[in-house]
């Protein structure tokens, strides 16, 4: 034994040449399969890993929740067609068909979306990820103030050629979820820890409300941002105290940023005298209000809108509430409204059936960002608040909105699939 360890290469060569085994050392033999077997099992770890963060499968999946989005985006691609369909043949730039392939094509892109986030395990969107990708998201929303162009006055969309980026709905749900995770904690957590984890969400909010309200010029968002944090908060387990100053200051710098901006001051006295100017600066509202008084109960047919013929600005973007009133009537505006209020009770229920915190304050947060802006939206419409640039999610015109929106609900699904 000790003669062949000792052979030299040449001998060794020959000994292999006439099919003999060679007697290496057993040290060596046992490195080599330690080696191997610590690969393979980094190898199958890393297909574990992702295995078990996918399910390519809809099964467990909420399926009134899939049935009242589907719903919607239908309706949506209905009515945006039918509110712009007098623009694009007045206009001439493109047919009535193209358009509605156009909105079908982002709808599509946004129902694959929703199916990815579908198949996510939501607890993949770790506090480590998220933290990573704050820069990325945070620059992504200065990006329209460097490369944007204007739309009166606001900095908000990135021109991609097919359509338009709008970063500040990707911001909003970023902001929800990181906040989730971050407020996610069993009540054993030591203060300190639980105070450092809800000032790192303030601090965020703040960061990203600032470029949001400030660089872009959009406070409504920023304010649905805020508030959707706000909402996750009270639910985790941090003490409701905590948030009066936040609250408070937050509300206070508002109210500075509305008079000191000579537009929105206009918006907040138009909103308290609607015919104040009816031909100027209240010009949208009152339209509004016209074409909901004359849809009557069941309104003037799908497609027989007047109003949409240049008499209320945008109105397949964010009035396009007044237009499904007018050609559907109160039951029509009615049903809209139900459409949406069973969307989010759906969505709290899901976040009630969740099987860890986690998923409850994440289904919590994505609800509200649904629910308070298709109430603002429809409240602006109705002159029961001040004039936003919120659309109505799932309806209006838009493509950033309808992918991002959907793949929010795609998180939903998620933690439906996973429920206790």
């Amino acid at each position: 034994m000790e003669e062949k360890r000792n052979q030299q290469p040449e001998e060794r060569d020959s000994v292999k040449a006439q099919g003999k085994a060679i007697d290496w050392p057993k040290s060596k033999q046992k490195n080599d399969s330690s080696i191997r077997s610590k690969g393979r099992g980094r190898l199958k770890r890393s297909f574990s890993y992702l295995g078990n963060s996918f399910d390519f499968t809809l099964k467990g999946a909420d399926k009134k929740l899939l049935m009242i989005l589907l719903i919607l985006v239908l309706f949506g691609l209905v009515m945006v067609t039918s509110t712009a369909s007098y623009t694009i043949i007045r206009r001439g730039q493109e047919s009535v068909m193209g358009f509605m392939g156009k909105q079908m094509l982002l709808a599509g892109l946004g129902f694959l979306a929703m199916f990815f986030m579908a198949s996510l395990d939501y607890h993949r969107l770790d506090w480590k990820l998220l933290l990573a990708l704050v820069p990325m998201v945070l620059i992504l929303n200065i990006l329209p103030r460097l490369i944007g162009t204007p739309v009166n006055g606001a900095y908000r969309w990135i021109d991609l050629g097919f359509t338009t980026l709008q970063p500040s709905e990707i911001a909003k749900y970023f902001i929800a979820i990181l906040a989730a995770r971050l407020m996610t904690f069993p009540e054993t957590t030591p203060k300190r820890t639980v105070l450092f984890r809800y000032a790192t969400v303030w601090f965020f909010v703040a960061v990203f409300v600032f470029v949001i309200a400030r660089v872009q010029s959009n406070l409504s968002t920023s304010a649905i941002l805020a508030f959707s944090a706000f909402v996750v908060i009270v639910v985790s387990n941090a003490p409701l105290i905590w948030s009066l100053i936040p609250v408070a200051v937050g509300g206070l710098t508002g109210v500075f940023m509305i008079i000191s901006t000579g537009y929105r001051t206009d918006r907040i006295m138009g909103f308290l005298n609607p015919f104040s100017d009816p031909n100027g600066k209240t010009l949208q509202l009152v339209q509004s209000l016209y074409a909901l008084s004359t849809g009557g109960i069941v309104g003037r047919g799908l497609g027989n809108s007047r109003f949409k013929a240049f008499w209320l600005p945008y109105a397949e973007n964010d009035f396009i509430f007044a237009i499904i009133a007018e050609e559907l009537g109160l039951i029509g505006g009615l049903a809209t409204i139900a459409a949406f209020a069973f969307l989010v009770f759906t969505g709290l229920r899901i976040g009630r059936q969740a099987k860890d915190g986690y998923g409850r304050l994440l289904a919590v947060g994505i609800t509200t960002i649904i629910g308070i802006q298709a109430a603002l939206n429809m409240a602006v419409v109705m002159g029961a608040f001040p004039v936003t640039g919120v659309p109505l999610p799932f309806i209006s015109a838009g493509g950033t909105s309808m992918i991002v929106n959907l793949a929010a609900m795609g998180i939903l699904l998620n933690i439906s699939k996973q429920k206790r």
